[in-house]
């Protein structure tokens, strides 16, 4: 009979607990966590490439999980799930085997048939962004192996494809801006000019904003794209603003709700409401704009100050092991870290690594992480794996007042902070309206 070292050393350490006692025995649930063998975690995340920077703040969301699980066998949070030990389930820890799938899709294919044939991993988490998760999840598919991707929005992922085993734990793109028309509409706002960049993303964003403010009665005056890759978006705001709509959105990514910020000034376009997408959240967008973000809206799928279950611990924790507030890394670090959450509460829920019964869970229930409530079209549905119950933060940019001291666990940039001003369970400020104007 072949004994392994592990049960080898676990034979000699509670053998030295009898003899030593209760002294000893305060410390061996976690050496035999160590002893015990790792449970295998996949992914590839984008470590270079054009999403290196986001898949790199992932990449610090799956490591603070992974340390977190071994040192305490749970999550912030989730030590309601059941925990024994250190170590994800039955005393065993957690080891993450990541490669750099550099941006690129087809590379991304490659790695999780490396990572699910070669490795032979336990279980699998997605990668970074939505283009890689459309091209992997056919892989995983097909190994009927559970995963949970937190790094891809797109609903056509799952839309009319009857997944079966991989599922979406971010928000979709259809309920990034439910926030701006409830608030647009109570406040009063008639009408509404969107301008967005002629690219996927921003495309499916501007389609899902206007359907939500129509639904609340805001006419759309103009929907116009401008091209990809622009420099100049006066000539695009300028036609927005000739209408005087009191609402102007939507843009595309960080460059652009810089541009159309620098642009709305110079031409001083003041609608009631002014928002821009994705970029705008970030300290680096208020950096390179300064005073004019003032009253600026956007969103994130997470922020520091949201009341969501466990998320004050995990900024605290966050900061201990990765050694950055999770506030200057933005959102990508808490989305790694929350479908590692995911994943944490399925395996507890089906108390083994079977995949089909951790598969079942992750397709059945209903749970609340840092990032907020999770729920997923069933199994068998013709949309199953899609998430339904998340939607994003409607954040605004808000001056300090002259003399208050700097909020503490808030994203803050020189005298200004990001407040959450929707969902309204969730607001830590209520929003600037109507939009300020601009100081010079």
């Amino acid at each position: 009979m072949t004994i392994r070292r592990a049960d080898f050393v676990l034979v000699l350490m509670l053998a030295v607990a009898i003899i030593f006692g209760g002294s000893f025995i305060d410390t061996i649930d976690l050496a035999i966590c160590e002893a015990a063998d790792p449970i295998k975690i996949g992914a590839s995340l984008s470590l270079t490439g054009k999403y290196a920077w986001t898949g790199k703040r992932m990449y610090e969301g799956y490591t603070c999980w992974e340390k977190l699980i071994n040192e305490k066998g749970y999550s912030p949070g989730l030590k309601k799930y059941g925990h024994s030990e250190p170590g994800l389930i039955n005393g065993r820890p957690v080891k993450f085997i990541i490669y750099d799938d550099k941006s690129n899709p087809a590379t991304g294919v490659k790695l999780y048939q490396k990572l699910l044939t070669s490795d032979r991993v336990d279980l699998v988490m997605g990668p970074y962004s939505s283009a890689v998760t459309k091209a992997v999840s056919p892989v995983i598919e097909r190994a009927q192996m559970p995963a949970v991707t937190c790094g891809g929005s797109d609903p056509g992922i799952w839309r009319g494809r009857s997944l079966k085993w991989v599922v979406q734990g971010l928000q979709t793109t259809d309920e990034y801006t439910p926030g701006l028309a409830e608030i647009g509409a109570a406040k009063g706002a008639k009408t509404a000019a969107i301008i967005f960049e002629d690219s996927s993303f921003p495309i499916a964003l501007a389609n899902s904003t206007k359907k939500h403010l129509e639904n609340k009665g805001i006419k759309i005056v103009l929907f116009e794209a401008y091209p990809k890759g622009i420099s100049d978006w006066t000539p695009i705001l300028r036609k927005a603003w000739a209408l005087k709509p009191d609402i102007i959105g939507i843009g595309a990514y960080e460059p652009d709700a810089i541009g159309l910020t620098k642009a709305a000034q110079a031409i001083k376009a003041t609608p009631k409401i002014m928002y821009w997408t994705v970029g705008a959240y970030s300290p680096h967008y208020v950096e390179s704009v300064g005073d004019a973000c003032n009253g600026i809206m956007s969103e994130v799928l997470w922020d520091p100050s949201a009341n969501t279950n466990g998320n004050k611990e995990f900024t605290k924790e966050f900061e201990r092991i990765i050694g950055i507030p999770p506030a200057m890394q933005l959102q990508h670090a808490a989305m790694g870290f929350f479908g590692c959450q995911l994943m944490e509460i399925a395996v507890k829920k089906a108390g083994s690594l079977d995949k089909k019964a951790i598969r079942d869970h992750l397709f059945s229930m209903e749970v609340e992480t840092i990032l907020g409530p999770y729920k997923v079209e069933p199994l068998g549905s013709k949309n199953a794996g899609l998430q339904v119950a998340a939607k994003a933060f409607l954040v605004q940019w808000q001056k300090i007042p002259s003399g208050a001291p700097k909020p503490v666990g808030k994203a803050v940039v020189g005298n200004y902070v990001r407040e959450i001003i929707w969902p309204f369970k969730f607001k830590s400020a209520d929003p600037i309206y109507p939009f300020p104007g601009w100081s010079k």
